[in-house]
């Protein structure tokens, strides 16, 4: 059987309260798979003790027990892959000095990566803080490719972090030259310079959001 491609829904929670939002889905959907697997895996250890009979006994519980743990890790994932609050590295003044600091990127919202919205729906009326998968009324509805793109581009797995851009002006215009707001002039409404941050207006998820990035503008064309 293929094995069914993830992908990446937007969760709505309350504005200030996305990590802890994403701790406790992540936590109830770790909770939703072991308890999934709870009738699988006394199975195992039924026939790990019919097994035991031979002289393999012990080896087969053991790789039973191995085998449950294994399948409750796949369940986990299946459920629910990855689940992130994306960031964005702004600029903070410290005692006279800029220092790069981390806010969240889209408030009041978190990413979940899953190949089983279905399942993780139920799961998420388990948190107690207000959540629900974006979509229509028939269907929850995943990112777009070139969202999914650019946010994978612009962050890593291990560190969904988007980093500072550059850009200078010419002619009184703004012109991006390096990071993750390259090619996305027409996102940025407001640059505060001596913040060195971005005021966005993000086409996201069939909606406008309004963010912020880090920016600095190096320096000024005529």
């Amino acid at each position: 059987m293929p094995e069914i491609r993830s992908k990446w829904y937007v969760i709505q929670v309350r504005t200030g309260h996305e990590e802890r939002a994403r701790a406790l889905i992540s936590q109830a959907a770790a909770q939703a798979a072991e308890g999934g697997l709870f009738l699988a895996a006394d199975a195992a250890d039924a026939a790990g003790v019919a097994s035991a009979v031979g002289f393999e006994g012990a080896a087969s519980a053991a790789g039973l027990k191995e085998a449950a743990s294994g399948l409750r890790a796949a369940s986990a994932a299946g459920i629910l892959r990855e689940c992130f609050v994306p960031k964005a590295c702004v600029a903070q003044k410290v005692d006279g000095k800029w220092i790069p600091c981390e806010r969240v990127l889209l408030p009041g919202y978190l990413i979940a990566v899953t190949a089983r919205a279905d399942q993780l729906e139920p799961v998420l009326r388990r948190v107690p803080d207000l959540t629900r998968i974006l979509g229509n009324d028939n269907a929850f509805t995943p990112l777009d490719a070139s969202e999914v793109a650019w946010l994978e581009a612009s962050t890593s797995q291990s560190d969904r972090v988007v980093e500072m851009s550059e850009g200078c002006l010419e002619g009184g215009r703004l012109r991006i030259t390096s990071g993750p707001l390259l090619g996305k002039e027409a996102w940025v409404r407001k640059v505060n310079h001596r913040k060195k941050v971005a005021y966005l207006e993000m086409q996201m998820f069939g909606r406008t959001i309004k963010a912020q990035l880090g920016l600095k503008v190096k320096r000024k064309r005529v």
